[in-house]
């Protein structure tokens, strides 16, 4: 054929020529590329296991996993926080011949070490799904987002089961898509087995199955059959009687593998024990035929961890901004403001940009992953009350990152500015990572100020998990000797201040339902990741405040000023104070103390008075300035003002010093402070070795009911000690 050619045809480049193994050689490359940074995020981890303390929970779930491990039955609910897959995890690679239940450091290590599979799990679910659905760039890039992931650095090192739960939830989702997309008995059986795993993993696992049996619905609303073979009748109700099947059958393997992950050790929960249950839900459960049978067939532990943990739930009363108590937008700030930019920037445009050429292979992939994450957005926003970090939301996060990963196949991530996103995203998630290191629980992105700023939103398990509580207070004293670190009832003062980031949201007086902090106001100064904050609170910053028309500001200025001594200042800072009924009682309670001073030095009578005012209004710690030193008929007023203050260690100190044969009001006090520094046995010792309080002592009936608590108490800490622990009880 003769003729010009078209001009289309001359505008094309000419391909170079390339050699059939180049294209091998490329996806080689990026599959080893995938395979090491899973590795490295493994080793990382690994790092970490060893160099972070412990959180509060951890020595609880490694005690549970070693009493499992002997057989030992679930009596108590500390053994039942929580699944048994994770339990044993901490007990693969810890030598029990070295287990001293009082000092579990020696196996920190070792015991995080069996939980770091589940992070290896999780990055290799990533990886496959993202490849399968839009190739192996795709997947090294949701490696990488999860590798580099301050959250799963924060939670994959330690005890706790939410990299367990995320990684068991991925695989279960995994396997669902796999059994929508071509359905056949051994895809049905296997996402079964998933399930089964992660069910034993943490109880929010519930929440998950009803997002799969969720994304099943839908799915056979768009044409799914879960059951295998090519059904004769294609109409809705016969796929959905045959899904629901299907389902059924999977249910079966997956009950069958949560008894095997309890070791079938443990009975079905027996319908007699219905009475015992406490949750609504679960009562509610109970009084339907099929919700009671459904029930039966569950491990008794399962059922009653999880009624437990439902009722737990249910009376949670947190914080966010100054919100007192749950709310709808904690859980959608937590995963904005502690996921890097990078990440969100990249997911953003995944929504926006679609992977390219499309494929039979991606359907039914978007229910999947959007059913966890929007069941566990929803249920966690609307229906719960607890908020207790943004651990509760990871398993959201394997299946943003595979979603995020489809970029990498699309259009826009091969022009200029696609892969300069791509590399300034990447970048800033690898600063991300570094930045944080190794405190990865108080990470928070620069769009809210980075960890210095967390405390403006959170004031939990985002900020710190009590693992920098006493190595943060060390730090900043070595860089600022002057620091004045306070309790959590700390009354106002001057210089540089630094407070436990937990302690910042206190209930307003003034305002219910809302929080306040006298600190909050000020400019921070210094940081010990988002723990420990440091404020200038200098005089210049309060007359700054004031200044500024800010009646509070006012009134905090007053109470400084008087614990300073100085109370001619502190009336005078009161007359911008507005005219409050707290501003007015303190007014009075200063002007009366003036009068009182004046006349000569205070009399009992009028230092009581004084102390209770203040009491009264809400400021312990300043009432304990005018106290005096404490005797036996003054002594609980004063450990009442101590702990209101926060410094329930110096008070049960002091009592320990100044205990005496006979004194029983001193003996209940101490065992009382021990007993809330969750030291039962300590308290149980001293009630026993003081006590009974005498028949006509009015002691006695509170006596006698407290010391029933706090043997409970005891008996549950020797139990999950060990045999030995428990004998010597």
């Amino acid at each position: 054929m003769t003729g010009a050619p078209c001009a289309g045809y001359i505008a094309a480049p000419r391909p170079e020529a390339q050699s059939p193994a180049e294209p091998v050689k490329s996806e080689t490359k990026l599959l080893l590329a995938t395979i090491a940074l899973g590795l490295l995020h493994v080793a990382l981890l690994g790092w970490l296991a060893d160099a972070v303390p412990f959180t509060p929970d951890e020595r609880g779930y490694f005690l549970s996993g070693r009493n499992l491990s002997l057989g030992r039955p679930f009596e108590v609910p500390e053994q039942r926080f929580q699944g048994p897959l994770g339990l044993w995890a901490n007990q693969l690679f810890v030598d029990g011949a070295r287990v001293d239940p009082d000092d579990l450091e020696p196996v920190r290590a070792t015991a995080r070490f069996g939980m770091l599979g589940f992070a290896a799990l999780l990055l290799a679910v990533v990886g496959l799904w993202a490849h399968q659905l839009y190739g192996r760039r795709a997947a090294l890039l949701a490696v990488f987002l999860a590798a580099t992931s301050p959250t799963l650095l924060a939670y994959g090192p330690l005890l706790a089961v939410d990299v367990a739960l995320a990684a068991t939830s991925t695989l279960a989702f995994f396997a669902l898509w796999h059994a929508l997309r071509r359905p056949s008995w051994p895809r049905v059986l296997a996402f079964g087995v998933a399930t089964g795993l992660l069910l034993a993993t943490k109880y929010t696992s519930l929440l998950l199955v009803v997002a799969a049996v969720c994304a099943v619905g839908v799915a056979v609303l768009r044409g799914a059959d879960l059951m295998p073979g090519r059904p004769a009748n294609r109409r809705l109700l016969a796929r959905l009687g045959r899904s629901v099947t299907a389902l059924v059958a999977a249910g079966a393997v997956a009950l069958l593998v949560l008894h095997g992950c309890y070791g079938f050790a443990v009975p079905a929960f027996d319908a007699g024990g219905a009475a015992g249950l406490t949750s609504g839900v679960f009562r509610a459960l109970c009084s339907v035929p099929l919700g009671h049978a459904l029930l039966g067939l569950l491990p008794e532990p399962f059922v009653l961890g999880a009624d437990y943990q439902a009722t737990v739930s249910r009376d949670f009363s947190g914080t966010f901004l100054d919100h007192a108590g749950s709310h709808w937008a904690y859980y959608p700030t937590s995963f904005l403001t502690k996921t890097p930019l990078g990440t969100l920037l990249l997911f953003a445009l995944a929504l926006w940009q679609r992977p390219d050429p499309t494929s039979a292979r991606r359907r039914f992939a978007g229910i999947c992953l959007a059913a966890p994450a929007l069941v566990l957005l929803v249920y966690l926003s609307v229906a719960s009350s607890l908020q207790m970090g943004i651990r509760y939301l990871l398993p959201l996060l394997p299946m943003l990152f595979v979603r995020t990963g489809g970029l990498a196949a699309t259009h826009f991530a091969r022009t200029a500015i696609g892969k300069l996103a791509l590399v300034a995203a990447t970048a800033s998630c690898v600063w991300a990572a570094v930045g944080a290191w190794p405190h990865h629980i108080g990470y928070f992105n620069v769009a809210v100020g980075g960890p210095a700023h967390g405390y403006r939103f959170f004031a939990d398990g985002n900020c710190d998990w009590l693992q920098r509580f006493d190595r943060g207070q060390v730090l900043l004293r070595e860089r600022l000797p002057d620091v004045d670190i306070v309790t959590p009832g700390a009354d106002p003062r001057f210089g540089k201040v630094a407070a436990y980031a937990l302690d910042l949201k206190p209930a307003d007086p003034e305002r219910p339902g809302r929080t306040y902090h006298w600190l909050t106001r000020f400019p921070v100064v210094d940081h010990d990741s988002s723990a420990w904050i440091v404020f200038d609170a200098s005089r210049e910053r309060f007359d700054e405040a004031v200044g500024a028309g800010d009646p509070r500001a006012a009134y905090d200025l007053a109470l400084a000023l008087l614990r300073d001594g100085d109370r001619d200042e502190a009336l005078r800072a009161l007359d911008s104070a507005g005219d409050g009924p707290r501003a007015m009682a303190l007014r009075g309670i200063v002007a009366r103390d003036q009068e009182t001073v004046a006349a000569g030095p205070r009399d009992a009578a009028a230092r009581i008075a004084l102390v209770q005012g203040l009491q009264a209004l809400g400021h312990a710690e300043l009432a304990l300035a005018f106290f005096g030193e404490p005797v036996p008929a003054s002594r609980l007023f004063w450990f009442t003002l101590m702990v209101e203050s926060g410094q329930l260690g110096p008070a049960v100190a002091h009592l320990q010093e100044h205990l005496a044969e006979g004194d029983h009001a001193t003996a209940l006090l101490l065992a009382q402070g021990l007993f809330w520094q969750a030291k039962p046995e300590e308290a149980l010792a001293v009630l026993e070795a003081n006590g009974p309080a005498p028949s006509q002592d009015p002691l006695r009936s509170n006596w006698q009911k407290f010391e029933e608590e706090v043997r409970k108490a005891a008996r549950a800490v020797a139990m999950l000690r060990g045999p030995a622990a428990e004998q010597d009880r």
